[in-house]
C-alpha cells in the first residue's frame, strides 16, 4: 500500500500532496552506461539507478516512465524541452541548475581508467601520471570538462561512448 508507505517516510503533507497529484514521473536515462543504467533492446532498464528507482516506485506508490536516450546530447535535448521531469547527472554538472533541482547522493563513483595489459603492473594514483599518453575520454560527459582542466598536458582523444574507448585501448590506438 503506497500510503502506508508514504507514512513511514516523514513527509510533510504538502509532499504527500505532490506525490499524489503527480504519480506518473518521467525519467530521462542514458541508453548504455552501465553500471549506472542502461535499457536492454526489450526495454527493461536496468543498473544502479533502476534499483534506486524502484525502491522509490515501491515506497511511494508513484511510477517512472523510463525514457531511454542514445547520446547524452538527446538527453540534454529532451531535458530542454520538458519531455522528462527527472535523470541522472554528474555533481559538478550545473548545465540545468535554473529548471531543476540537484540532489546530492550517497552515490560516489570512481574513475576507473582501463590500459592494454602492458601496464598491468603500474599503478595510476593520479591522472598526472598519464601526461605523455593517448587517453580516450567519452565526448561531451560533464566530468570530461573538468578532468580536462585538471590535467590539460594529457593527450586525449575524444570517443563518442565506452565502447570506442574500449575498441581503442584494446587495439593499441589508445594507451587508456
Amino acid at each position: 500500500n503506497a500510503n502506508a508507505s508514504l507514512t513511514t517516510l516523514h513527509l510533510t503533507p504538502e509532499e504527500k500532496q505532490w506525490l499524489h497529484d503527480h504519480p506518473v514521473i518521467r525519467y530521462g536515462g542514458r541508453l548504455d552506461y552501465l553500471p549506472y543504467e542502461a535499457f536492454k533492446h526489450d526495454g527493461t532498464y536496468l543498473g544502479i539507478m533502476s534499483e534506486h528507482l524502484y525502491g522509490i516506485e515501491k515506497k511511494t506508490g508513484i511510477h517512472f516512465d523510463k525514457q531511454p536516450s542514445i547520446t547524452l546530447h538527446e538527453l540534454e535535448t529532451k531535458i530542454k524541452n520538458h519531455q522528462v521531469d527527472v535523470f541522472t547527472s554528474f555533481k559538478d554538472d550545473h548545465t540545468f541548475d535554473a529548471t531543476h533541482q540537484q540532489i546530492d547522493t550517497d552515490i560516489k563513483s570512481p574513475i576507473i581508467i582501463v590500459g592494454k595489459k602492458q601496464y598491468d603492473n603500474r599503478f595510476i594514483s593520479n591522472l598526472g601520471l598519464l601526461q605523455n599518453e593517448k587517453v580516450a575520454i567519452i565526448d561531451n560527459y560533464p566530468y570530461a570538462k573538468t578532468i580536462r582542466e585538471q590535467y590539460p598536458h594529457i593527450h586525449y582523444v575524444s570517443v563518442k561512448d565506452m565502447q570506442s574507448a574500449f575498441e581503442g585501448v584494446a587495439s593499441g590506438k589508445y594507451a587508456f
